[in-house]
């Protein structure tokens, strides 16, 4: 199954542990900031959203968005383990 990366943001104000449980199970994962994820699966844009917002957390403000591992490049300034990550997600599927 083809994975690509999605990044996911949710309302900073949204504390605990069971939506971070929610979106590590997800696949691999990169949080970075405090609501800030990168996720590499193979799950679509609403079907995250719908594992996200289940129960109480059914009206949280989240956004969800694809980026696909063929992106042309990054650039900015982040931890080296944000790159390595990138690298990484990438290199495994060659």
């Amino acid at each position: 199954m083809i994975s690509n990366i999605k990044l996911v943001i949710i309302d900073p104000t949204i504390t605990g542990h069971i939506i971070v449980d929610r979106i590590k199970a997800l696949g691999r994962t990169y949080q970075f900031w405090k609501n800030h994820w990168l996720v590499d699966t193979s799950l679509d844009t609403k079907q995250i959203y719908e594992k996200l917002s289940e129960g109480k957390y059914s009206k949280t403000s989240m956004f969800i968005v694809e980026v696909p591992k063929q992106y042309s490049g990054t650039n900015g300034r982040m931890k080296n383990s944000l790159w390595q990550w990138l690298t990484d997600v990438k290199l495994k599927d060659m």
